[in-house]
């Protein structure tokens, strides 16, 4: 049996696992098992897989002991296998001494595995975990070695004191200076704040000034604009007399208002034209026989044609007529308006002067008084230019319409004329 003792850097958890796992993917290691400090319980890759991820992930030095083996690679002649061992400390002859730097290596059955087998183990150790240690660090006294650590410890213990009592001389500077901060601010604060009262004295002062003279502005251009208003009203008062005077001198119908009337003028002289030639065709057409019933037709559509002709010219009178009515009407609303303009000037005029003399608004009274019936137009009626069916229904119906009112044992029976009767006293009131 040959046995070979290789010795790397001290190496991490994370380095060993990552050791053997690369050994069971590349040349088929197994049988993993694995050891913690202060623990005998094996750890091996299936059934410990959470706690042997928990202990890749922390990167310590927990493991004390790991191995692995594999077949050799001519099983036929041996069946012993090749083993590899990690272990914590140097391994010698004497035994494992505890080191501060290093860790063994150990090949068990070293004989079994070819050379290029053996080259690729080194190859993956070299990779994981770092060149092999030469023979002068290796030589280095473990005592001298703590002696160097102890005094590294001391020189940083140093360090951190000297850092401690630098740290507390910043504190307290840094105390003082927000204390002589605070206590500038709190001036600049006073300072800031009587400045500010002074400031805000001035303005209120300026404000009161500008406030005053902006009063006497408003007055003065109350006054140009009370005047300016006097003379732009009596301009535009001019101007509507004027106006009106053009109307008055030349008062008719627009060229599109005439034209409405155009259709119904030609409607009625072709319903008189038709009515006209039909009556000639009727009575150049008499009828020849003696029979009762050729008489009494010719007769009724010589009347029923008569009585439309005769209809349409009174319709068309009344129209007429009501047409003109409207025309005066409005001429004498124009001639109206021109009265009520120049009473409304009057009336505004004595307002101002009123106030202007008084100091007061005019009185309520006095200003109904002196502005009744102003740019009131009196509505004048006219009877609807109602069609001659209108009128035949009336003339058959007339007086046939009545009305009874009945109230407990009491009845009133009224016609048309008592009604309109009834009405004529309200109309004129």
């Amino acid at each position: 049996m040959s046995n070979n003792v290789k010795l790397v850097p001290r190496c991490t958890d994370d380095q060993i696992l990552k050791l053997f796992d690369r050994l069971a993917v590349e040349l088929e290691f197994s049988n993993f098992n694995f050891y913690l400090y202060g623990s005998e319980i094996r750890i091996d890759g299936p059934s410990r897989k959470k706690l042997r991820d928990e202990i890749a992930n922390k990167s310590g030095f927990s493991i004390r002991y790991g191995d692995s083996n594999r077949r050799p690679d001519e099983p036929a002649q041996n069946q012993n296998l090749f083993s590899l061992t990690f272990e914590r400390g140097q391994r010698v002859q004497g035994g494992l001494q505890s080191s501060l730097h290093t860790d063994s290596i150990t090949f068990n059955q070293g004989h079994l595995i070819h050379p290029e087998t053996a080259i690729k183990i080194n190859e993956i150790i070299e990779t994981e975990l770092g060149a092999s240690l030469t023979s002068s660090f290796t030589g280095i006294d473990d005592t001298r070695l703590g002696e160097l650590s102890r005094n590294h410890q001391q020189f940083l213990d140093g360090m951190r004191r000297q850092l401690s009592a630098v740290g507390e001389e910043l504190t307290k500077a840094r105390i003082e200076g927000e204390r002589e901060l605070r206590e500038r601010k709190g001036e600049l604060d006073r300072a800031a704040k009587e400045e500010k009262a002074k400031l805000f004295a001035e303005y209120e002062a300026r404000v009161s000034a500008i406030k005053a003279e902006k009063a006497k502005l408003e007055e003065r251009e109350k006054q140009l604009d009370d005047r300016n208003n006097t003379h732009a009203r009596r301009d535009l008062q001019k101007n509507l007399q004027e106006h009106l005077a053009a109307y008055k001198t030349k008062f008719q119908l627009t060229e599109d208002t005439r034209k409405l009337r155009q259709p119904v003028i030609r409607t009625v002289i072709a319903i008189e034209s038709v009515c006209i030639l039909l009556l000639a065709i009727i009575f150049l057409l008499p009828p020849q026989g003696p029979d009762f019933w050729d008489k009494a037709f010719f007769w009724l559509k010589s009347f029923g044609v008569t009585f439309v002709a005769t209809g349409t010219a009174v319709w068309f009178l009344r129209w007429l007529t009501q047409w003109s009515a409207r025309h005066a009407d409005a001429e004498f609303q124009l001639r109206q308006l021109e009265l009520d303009i120049s009473r409304a000037s009057w009336v505004v005029e004595t307002t101002f002067e009123w106030k202007a003399s008084q100091d007061s608004t005019i009185p309520v009274q006095l200003l109904d008084a002196i502005s009744r019936n102003l740019f009131i137009s009196g509505e004048s009626r006219h009877e609807a230019a109602d069609s001659p069916a209108d009128h035949l229904a009336s003339a058959l119906l007339g007086d046939a319409s009545r009305v009874k009112l009945k109230s407990g044992d009491h009845e009133i029976e009224l016609d048309r004329a008592a009604i309109k009767r009834a009405k004529r006293p309200h109309e004129r009131e």
